[in-house]
């Protein structure tokens, strides 16, 4: 009978431990015919997977180390026991374990392993993210008609492309030290999705909203001045803006102690809305003197400037409704139906097109780029985002370096209950074989 060469994913793992050790079946899987497939053929885990179990064995003792070292002890035991080949372990594109260290659970050996298997999560979530971002921008400057000057562009978003890395780091340690569930770390990752896309989309509008001849007119000197006035005013984490508005919310409450929050709130909309009208800047160079002089512009300033460079249909054209405030995926797909409105055009092969430029601007500037079958579940996993509103996981970056993993053999089949995943490997045909999945998977009557 012929031998296959299998990858299991992180569950199927857990699943067949779970069975095997403490007799607990699976209401979707028939556990004891995925035994027998682990049991009699070539298996193989992911440093993913390890990791993963390593995680759930701390969580399970509460941060226990010489606790967690015994459970996770087992399963390294019990892989060693499972499969017929005794070299069982693939290594992805971020991690590079050595097996022997991880039997002796040296504290060290793990620390370095979290580290590792952090950064390849905010890879792959900040890369999928800026080349969303790339895409939707490229079609906001077709509807506007003109190419926005690089170096504007450039000087503006840059702190928010830092700000993005830093923020998905943030969200995926904090996982890692239980700090948030997985539901509130992909709820993050949605929010900070929201928030960088409309940032450089806003970024993108002012442009617009300002003369391109007056631009140019500047000085270099001046230009420095008006990128960072306009990052300034368009910034969503400015800590001086939230301060100066309570500031002023206080004010306004001492003066009308009468008034519940909805009106004072409506009198601050108020006055800035009429400051906005009146506010005239025909001459930037005079703008960029009078923030130059001042940096901490009053709160009635800042909201003046805000009205006057976004007050523009160009603004108006990307303005989210309230209720899909913070939502990235909504927001995506949002966008894309609007610009198919208006541009009539299709916008989604124009959008994978240039993820094939992305891939070879990888390929010319790291050396770590893609492979084949990481380039098509990239794609994959974007057109589901894109298309479907699909949110996006922290648990995706798993499923994705797991596939990747997979480049080092034709040969294997992958073994996932990842319904996404699953789905993906059936499409390309690649890595999957039905007859298993059959075997393993319980008949729906």
């Amino acid at each position: 009978m012929k031998k296959y060469n299998i990858l299991y994913d992180t569950n199927a793992i857990i699943y067949l431990f779970e069975f095997k050790e403490n007799n607990i079946t699976n209401k979707k899987i028939e556990m004891q015919n995925l035994y027998n497939l682990a049991n009699d053929n070539y298996g193989f885990v992911t440093s993913v997977t390890l990791y993963e179990i390593l995680y759930k064995c701390l969580c399970q003792n509460r941060f226990n180390w010489e606790n967690c070292k015994v459970e996770f002890n087992k399963y390294l035991i019990f892989l060693n026991r499972l499969f017929i080949n005794k070299k069982w372990l693939i290594n992805d594109s971020i991690q590079n374990i050595d097996i022997n260290q991880l039997f002796t659970c040296e504290e060290f050996v793990v620390k370095e392993m979290f580290d590792k298997k952090i950064q390849g999560e905010v890879e792959f979530l900040y890369r999928i993210i800026i080349n969303i971002g790339i895409s939707v921008q490229n079609c906001f400057e077709d509807i506007l008609g003109r190419k926005v000057q690089l170096d504007y562009y450039l000087a503006v978003t840059k702190e928010n492309g830092t700000m993005l890395r830093r923020k998905l780091y943030d969200v995926c340690n904090r996982r890692h030290v239980k700090e948030l569930t997985n539901e509130e770390v992909d709820k993050e990752i949605d929010r900070i999705i929201f928030e960088y896309l409309s940032f450089n989309l806003k970024v993108l509008a002012s442009n617009y909203s300002i003369p391109q001849k007056k631009i140019d007119a500047l000085e270099e000197n001046e230009k420095a001045k008006f990128y960072a006035l306009l990052q300034h005013v368009v910034k969503p984490y400015d800590e001086n803006y939230r301060k100066n508005l309570i500031k002023k919310i206080q004010l306004l409450k001492e003066k009308n102690p009468n008034k519940d929050d909805n009106e004072i709130f409506q009198i601050i909309t108020k006055e800035l809305n009429q400051k906005g009208k009146n506010l005239k800047y025909d001459d930037i160079s005079d703008f960029i003197k009078k923030f130059d002089k001042d940096k901490g512009m009053s709160i009635d300033g800042e909201q003046a400037v805000f009205l006057q460079l976004f007050d523009s249909p160009a603004c108006k054209f990307i303005q989210v409704p309230e209720s899909m405030n913070g939502c990235g995926a909504q927001y995506v797909v949002w966008l894309i139906a609007k610009y198919k409105k208006r541009l009539k055009k299709d916008i989604l092969s124009r959008i994978y097109n240039e993820l094939n430029g992305f891939f070879q601007w990888y390929r010319n500037n790291y050396e770590y780029t893609y492979s084949e079958g990481s380039e098509k579940y990239f794609k994959f996993f974007l057109q589901q985002f894109i298309e479907k509103g699909r949110k996006i996981s922290k648990n995706d970056a798993n499923d994705y370096l797991i596939a990747s993993a997979a480049e080092c053999s034709q040969e294997l089949v992958i073994i996932t209950f990842d319904k996404l995943m699953k789905e993906f490997l059936k499409q390309e045909n690649r890595y999957y074989n039905e007859e298993l999945y059959s075997y393993v998977e319980k008949r729906i009557v």
